[in-house]
Order: C-alpha cells, then sequence, then structure tokens
C-alpha cells in the first residue's frame, strides 16, 4: 500500500489549523503517532513472546501490509528533522510550490507518478491516527457488498479524559449545502457484519481528512477530470484535496452513526472537542 501525508509546520501562520496553530511539541507528536500507528496497525515488524519457552518469534499478521508512506514537504516548513529515529518509516518527497495549503494535491501527483505498483492507495493527512488492524479488509467487504464506485469513509473522532470520552467531528452539514455539494444516489445501505446489523449512509458531510483507494478505484479515478485539477472550492485547498475529487467521482459513503466505529481513524488531539457547549451546545436526547 502506498500512504501519501502531506506535511508543513510554521508556527503562527494560520490560526485555522494545526500546521498553523499549534506548537511544535503538538505537532511532532501528531506525526510521531501517525507514522507509528499505521506500522504498528498494517505492517509486518510484530512478533510474540512464547513465557514458557522464554523466546520471542516473529509473526506474520493475516492482516499485514507493504507499506510505502511518502511525506510530501516544501522548503524548510516541516519537522521531520525531529523525528530522525522514524527514518525507516517514510521517504520525503520536497515540492517547489507557493502556496503549502495546496500539498494535498502533490501528494495526488506522487500517487499518480506510482500508479500501478500497489493494491491500496491512500491520502492522509499528518494527524490522523489509524488503529484498526481490519481497515483495509473491511473496505474490501464493503466493495464486494456494493461497487467500487462507492467509496466508504472513515468516521473521524477524538478522545478526552471526559466529560466525553470519545465525540465524532464530521457531523452533518446543513442540509442547503449538502443538496448543493452531494451528487444524488442510493442514501442507505444495509449489510450483516459479524453477525451485527450494519447501516451505512450517504455522507451528509464528505470529509473525513483521508481517502484509502483500491487499485480499481485509483484506475477509475485517474480517468476523470477531477483528478489532479487543482480544485480548490470545496471549503479551502486542504479540504479540497482531501474531499472534493472523490466526491466528484465517487458516490460519497459513512457508517451510520449508529455503528459509526465499524470504520473510524483518530484525529490528534482535541480541538473539536473543546468546541462543544461553547461552539456546540450538548443536547439532551441522542441522536438517532
Amino acid at each position: 500500500m502506498l500512504v501519501t501525508i502531506p506535511h508543513f509546520f510554521r508556527e503562527g501562520s494560520n490560526p485555522l489549523y494545526g500546521s498553523g496553530r499549534e506548537k511544535a511539541a503538538s505537532r511532532i507528536q501528531a506525526l510521531r503517532r501517525c507514522l507509528s500507528a499505521l506500522h504498528q496497525t498494517l505492517g509486518s515488524k510484530h512478533a510474540v513472546i512464547q513465557v514458557g519457552d522464554k523466546v520471542g518469534y516473529p509473526i506474520e499478521p493475516v492482516q499485514r501490509v507493504a507499506l510505502d508512506i511518502v511525506i510530501c514537504t516544501v522548503g524548510e516548513d516541516h519537522l521531520l528533522d525531529q523525528i530522525q529515529d522514524l527514518g525507516s518509516f517514510f521517504t520525503q518527497v520536497a515540492v517547489d510550490i507557493e502556496d503549502p495549503m495546496m500539498l494535498g494535491f502533490e501528494c495526488q501527483r506522487v500517487i499518480q507518478e506510482r500508479a500501478g505498483g500497489y493494491d491500496w492507495y491512500a491520502f492522509m493527512e499528518d494527524d490522523l491516527i489509524l488503529t484498526d488492524p481490519w481497515f483495509l479488509s473491511k473496505l474490501s467487504w464493503f466493495q464486494r457488498h456494493t461497487t467500487p464506485m462507492v467509496l466508504l469513509q472513515p468516521n473521524r473522532f477524538e478522545v478526552s479524559g471526559g466529560p466525553w470520552h470519545k465525540v465524532y467531528i464530521d457531523g452533518d452539514l446543513s442540509e442547503s449545502l449538502v443538496r448543493q455539494i452531494m451528487p444524488k444516489g442510493q442514501v442507505k445501505l444495509k449489510a450483516q457484519f459479524l453477525d451485527q446489523d450494519m447501516l451505512f449512509v450517504q455522507a451528509k458531510n464528505p470529509h473525513s481528512g483521508t481517502y484509502f483507494l483500491s487499485a480499481e478505484q485509483l484506475r477509475h479515478w485517474m480517468g476523470r477530470p477531477s483528478f489532479l485539477d487543482y480544485d480548490t472550492s470545496l471549503f479551502g485547498p486542504l479540504e479540497s484535496a482531501a474531499t472534493y475529487g472523490v466526491l466528484r467521482t465517487f458516490q460519497i459513503f459513512k457508517p451510520h452513526i449508529s455503528n459509526a466505529a465499524f470504520l473510524e481513524i483518530q484525529h490528534h488531539g482535541h480541538a473539536f472537542i473543546r468546541t462543544l457547549n461553547s461552539k456546540f451546545p450538548m443536547q439532551d436526547e441522542p441522536l438517532r
């Protein structure tokens, strides 16, 4: 699998995004967790301690993936020199662009250049943490039950010590905006997984900060005008690079909030959780 990650840091450059709002230490921690989690969760360097025999053995998890991680940077505005101990985890690709907010599109260019060499192609923002070893298996399962033209996106969440321990951060957009940006299509899918009824819905907020595409899905996208078109009209360049191209190519689904954890990915920090009650007043009745 090829994973591409845009990475930029310049303290104080943009209060709307972590790359400019947060301190270097926080962004270093986010990047460390992003990279480490990918290798720990999907990689092949796993072992077991046999207590009785007092020895260790390498193991080969059935979900192991051969990972190539490419981090796209611009100029000296990055923190890779602060994670040199993780140097074997990734390859750096330095690009020459004026606006670092466009780095997500450079990740598409890397994917284009390396197309044909992998089973899976991914884009991830540098503060996302994947800890589900069945993540790709679930995507494969979903495609077998639907079609490659339906793209299942994960639900992003944040965690904290309380009062809310886990918060999904990409709830529905306004109905007027949904009608404006979302193509019409089937809105619900039902299936059984591990003897549990699962509901999947056309996402009313398509953004996840990431996408994972099979080789077939990538071939389809690369044949469409929406691939690498530098269109930034969905909220901004960061969101557009992550979401707008696939939104105009595939029907975007997510697990329903009742089974949101079926496919999820953690967002580092507490930026969204902090807005509960202040920006987003908490309601008494559960959402169904």
